[in-house]
């Protein structure tokens, strides 16, 4: 947070993430072109893991930077980075696809629809430009040899999460206070399930108290947005987006026991943004309380003078 002292700063953080993003995209073009491109799918299908370990683990990054992006496509005051956040934006979109992830699709899906529902006409008229960023990587990913046969995986319906879920909680249960240990079990499909069964019932309720406390920020910032201009409500949506996305995807995947994982570093840049958007919110509602203040003195003065 003492980062951010006002809202433009906030731009430059998430920019700073898609910068990231774009190295990170960089070491998976060398590894394609210069090195083993099938190092960068997993079999079957050749769904695409890029630098992580698994398809899951990579379209868990890639979704919420299409998020980002295109939030500052439509967002960024600074008009000259636009092809920057569409390229990104292309780029991102194709490797969710290529990943066959039902998680990391969802995730976008759910992410785009509340950081953008109450600006829809505008969204809808970047659309074709959207479209076509995600045509263009398809086309140049086509090109250089890329198939996609995990896009099959998206539409999949079979099941592959019951049955983890219920080895999560059988190894709870062997010991329900201290857990059996992280690793132990060779699922993490579930993020609460995962703790529980790592380590008890006293991780699992921390992990409740976690998700109550953010959901009592998110309640707080909604609250907040309609006292403020347009340009700086967006910024609720995306954080709202942020932790919509986080806490959906985190009873499909184990990140929250992470301690080296991309959420763990989305969610501390997300909170920070929005410690200092509770923060100016306030400042602002109190400002214009001061000038509503001012402006009634004022106007009695001068009757009074009158």
């Amino acid at each position: 947070p003492a980062l951010i002292s006002g809202w433009d700063d906030m731009f430059a953080l998430l920019r700073t993430v898609l910068y990231t993003n774009a190295v990170w995209i960089g070491g998976v073009a060398v590894q394609y072109f210069m090195f083993d491109p099938k190092k960068l799918t997993s079999h079957p299908f050749d769904r695409f893991i890029g630098l992580t370990a698994n398809a899951q683990s990579a379209a868990i990054i890639h979704c919420v930077m299409i998020v980002i992006a295109l939030w500052l496509a439509l967002n960024d005051p600074k008009r000259r980075y636009l092809l920057f956040y569409l390229m990104m934006l292309g780029l991102n979109g194709l490797m969710v696809v290529w990943t066959g992830s039902r998680t990391g699709s969802i995730m976008t899906i759910l992410g785009v629809v509340i950081a953008f529902y109450s600006r829809a006409g505008k969204t809808i008229l970047l659309l074709p430009l959207m479209v076509g960023a995600v045509f263009a990587g398809f086309k140049a990913a086509t090109f250089v040899g890329v198939t996609f046969e995990s896009t099959g995986h998206i539409i999949s319906t079979a099941d592959t999460r019951t049955a983890a879920w219920v080895a999560l909680w059988e190894a709870g249960l062997q010991n329900p206070f201290a857990g059996v240990g992280v690793g132990t079990t060779d699922r993490s499909e579930n993020s609460y399930l995962y703790g529980f069964a790592s380590a008890g019932i006293g991780l699992f309720a921390l992990m409740i108290v976690y998700t109550i406390v953010s959901a009592g920020l998110c309640l707080k910032i909604y609250r907040l947005r309609w006292s403020l201009p347009k340009e700086q409500r967006a910024w609720a949506d995306l954080i709202l987006s942020y932790n919509a996305m986080y806490f959906l995807g985190a009873h499909l995947e184990g990140y929250i026991l992470g301690r080296v994982a991309s959420h763990l570093m989305f969610m501390l840049f997300f909170a920070a943004i929005a410690t200092r958007f509770i923060e100016l919110a306030q400042e602002e509602k109190a400002w214009a309380a001061e000038y509503e203040e001012w402006e009634e003195g004022e106007y009695e003065y001068e009757y009074a003078g009158a």
